[in-house]
């Protein structure tokens, strides 16, 4: 992300003080000397760090969401014990500018996905395929949710560009670092420090730093160059590919090695004095590195984003009050209480795109159904709830959909409309607020249960575990398909109810091969189907508090694999628990079998 190949100048090609070893107790400590006290805060970019967080953990099966947890509270607790607070943002969705690079990225990961299981699919073992270890579905979905709700964490999603607001809080509240991996901190003013989460040691709390400050210096550029540079360096909203000829030009014009100098010198030319300057000139610049005056735009666009004098983006209103009041509310559970709501619903609400990227499926292969098309009756029902208050007079009533479920289904985007709640519907507001009388509870209930399926009862759902609600309410999803084998929908049952009691060193030393790939391809459908029922969830106003809904590892996959392997022998496991029966004691063991009866016949309900 950020800047092509800007990272890897810094660290080969610029002196030594632009990219240097920190340890960041000390650099705590010493701010805590400067400002008097003040609590060191670091500004995480979740979307970027989860990656590195994640390492070590078996990706290929589907993820490992318990073991998970762990990592990130060893992660937490690293920086408490030297006094530091962390921060968390995740990124809400791409606004408009990216769209071409996140499509871009989204086929070039899906074409990885289908290179890996050819891989496996011809007997490589998982550990060979390192190199191309890639974030499992789900984990850069719910790793928010178990920062803020069982780490209690300090969490926003950001409606804006995802950078643009880690640098505002960061500059606002005057944070000492950021951590992240992205070039574009090195434009933005932000925190004093941008530490790397590539090089993060959690045991000697060291990394490296990358100083926008001693990059500026050698490069002769002042601060309000920097937005400018970028732009003509190529970044996600400028594109790197245009501006080659442009680069390949400047580098012989001013006799430099590479194209960082060069666009530094073609700054300097100009004697721009202040940020109002360089607009002055952005027509000559637009058709002198895109050869296309019109591209001024682009450009502007581009180097407005970086400057700190942008403010925010907000929510634009309407001319309908009651629907301004709808579109307020969602902001603030959004943006003001620590994002309560996922993106994706203030993202419906405001007229923006839903998204649904690469994930864990063979688009080349058709023995199953691809997620993204699958869940649409679910999504369409939820975006009937959302959207059943807006005024007709407003856009047309359809939401865009990005989503990846073929090989060129980003080409376009889908427009979909709205499925109306066939159930009493007492409106937005009315679902968010703090009303539990049992009817507002029953009708919240009702609105989930009939997004998930219409023939679902509500009443099948309440008496279970917290964490078996969601589960059953896409099992049943699931079933009524009909596109999988009984016994592979009791796998997954089998690994739910099992995995509370798992312990985290006997899930990691379950083997990861060989690799049974359409097992891999069910576990991303059910996590998918369990992110888009958050999302139904969310909608309804949380017919249980967001606190018991978030808390709880929904899947594992290597899990999964043994649960399937044993379901598909026609071998059933007399321990879920364990299915080689070497853990727990007969009471677990005979709960976790009722269980395993109990969602079973409900799933099974009506078949």
């Amino acid at each position: 992300m950020g800047i092509p190949q800007l990272q890897s100048y810094i660290e080969k090609a610029c002196p030594s003080d632009c990219f240097y070893k920190v340890n960041i107790e000390q650099l705590a400590k010493n701010y805590r000397e400067q400002t008097g006290g003040y609590e060191p805060v670091i500004v995480v970019d979740g979307s970027s760090c989860i990656g590195f967080i994640y390492k070590g953990l078996d990706w290929a099966a589907g993820g490992q969401f318990k073991q998970l947890f762990e990592k990130l509270d060893a992660f937490i607790k690293s920086f408490k014990r030297i006094g530091v607070r962390l921060v968390f943002f995740f990124t809400g969705g791409t606004v408009g500018p990216k769209r071409r690079k996140w499509i871009e990225r989204s086929y070039q990961k899906q074409d990885e996905i289908h290179m890996i299981f050819d891989k496996l699919a011809k007997g490589w073992q998982v550990e060979e395929l390192e190199k191309w270890h890639m974030l499992p579905t789900g984990v850069g979905s719910y790793d928010r949710f178990f920062f803020q709700y069982i780490l209690q964490c300090e969490v926003h999603v950001s409606v804006d560009e995802d950078d643009t607001e880690i640098a505002h809080y960061a500059r606002k509240n005057q944070c000492f670092a950021i951590l992240a991996q992205d070039t574009d901190y090195l434009i933005y003013e932000g925190a004093p420090y941008y530490i790397s989460a590539l090089h993060l040691n959690l045991t000697s709390m060291s990394s490296y730093v990358y100083d926008r400050k001693k990059l500026m210096i050698h490069l002769g550029l002042e601060t309000f160059h920097m937005p400018l540079f970028a732009s003509l360096a190529g970044c996600d909203r400028v594109s790197f590919e245009d501006l080659k000829p442009f680069h390949r030009r400047i580098k012989f014009e001013f006799n430099k090695p590479n194209q960082f100098v060069a666009v530094a010198e073609y700054i300097k030319r100009y004697g721009f004095n202040s940020e109002e300057s360089i607009f002055d000139s952005l027509t000559l610049i637009a058709k002198e590195a895109l050869n296309d005056p019109e591209a001024r735009n682009v450009l502007e666009i581009s180097i407005r984003c970086y400057m700190s004098s942008t403010p925010l983006y907000t929510i634009p209103s309407t001319d309908h009050p009651h629907w301004n009041d709808i579109l307020q509310r969602a902001e603030e559970l959004h943006r003001f209480h620590h994002s309560l709501q996922p993106n994706m619903i203030l993202n419906v609400l405001s007229g923006e795109p839903f998204e649904y990227g690469y994930s864990f499926e063979d688009f080349r292969k058709e023995e199953l159904p691809k997620s993204g098309c699958l869940l649409r009756p679910i999504r369409m029902r939820l975006y009937g709830i959302l959207l059943h208050e807006k005024p007709p007079k407003l856009d047309p009533i359809l939401v865009h959909e990005w989503s990846m479920e073929s090989l060129n289904s980003l080409e376009a985007d889908f427009r979909v409309k709205p499925i109306p709640p066939i159930d009493a519907h007492p409106g937005l507001l009315a679902l968010w607020s703090d009303d539990r009388t049992r009817e507002m509870q029953t009708a919240r209930w009702q609105l989930f249960a009939h997004s998930l399926s219409p023939d679902l009862d509500f009443g099948v759902l309440t008496d279970l575990p917290d964490n078996l609600i969601l589960p059953t309410a896409v099992f049943f999803f699931l079933q009524k398909k009909n596109f999988l084998e009984e016994w592979e929908i009791e796998s997954l049952i089998a690994t739910v109810v099992a995995l509370p009691s798992v312990p985290t060193e006997k899930l990691a030393s379950l083997p990861a091969n060989p690799v049974n790939l359409r097992a891999v391809q069910i576990g991303t459908i059910y996590m998918q189907a369990i992110f888009i029922s958050i999302l139904v969830f969310s909608a309804c106003g949380y017919p249980l508090p967001a606190s018991q809904v978030f808390i709880h590892p929904y899947f594992d996959g290597k899990l999964h694999q043994k649960m399937y392997s044993k379901f598909e022998k026609n071998t059933f496991p007399y321990s879920l628990m364990d299915p080689d029966q070497d853990l727990g004691d007969d009471l677990e063991r005979n709960r976790q079998l009722s269980l395993f009866s109990q969602i079973k016949a409900r799933v099974f309900l009506s078949s």
